[in-house]
């Protein structure tokens, strides 16, 4: 219970520093066959780089592209838990990140959307 409160409040606190900098650590593209995921490496502080083995998509799925700034994650939207959501005018794509740290026992999750409309 402790650990879950914790990774709860982790996230409210990432989400919370991402909005008041107004930056936008994590973007996100796709398609009807791929989804892009782009997320800086400098997640919560300038000065500290997160590790590419402590970031995951949906089910576990790794980096696939390492920068010097920023990890891609690209992936086939069949993939890593992805949930597809047809509605007469759009198309979603629901999947998360989640960040692992190496030295704490916490996580969090970041919810990402991916909508294409669909043309009339």
């Amino acid at each position: 219970m402790k650990a879950f409160v914790s990774s709860g409040l982790l996230l409210l606190l990432i989400a919370w520093i991402w909005r008041c900098l107004g930056q936008q650590p994590v973007s996100v593209e796709c398609s009807y066959l791929m989804l892009r995921v782009i997320a800086k490496r400098a997640l919560f502080y300038p000065d500290e780089l997160v590790h590419p083995n402590e970031l995951f998509l949906g089910t576990g799925c790794v980096v696939t592209f390492i920068r010097p700034d920023e990890f891609e994650f690209y992936y086939s939207v069949r993939l890593c838990g992805i949930v597809i959501e047809i509605v007469p005018d759009r198309t979603i794509f629901n999947t998360w990140l989640t960040y692992k740290p190496r030295n704490l026992c916490a996580s969090a999750e970041l919810q990402l959307e991916c909508v294409i409309p669909r043309s009339v």
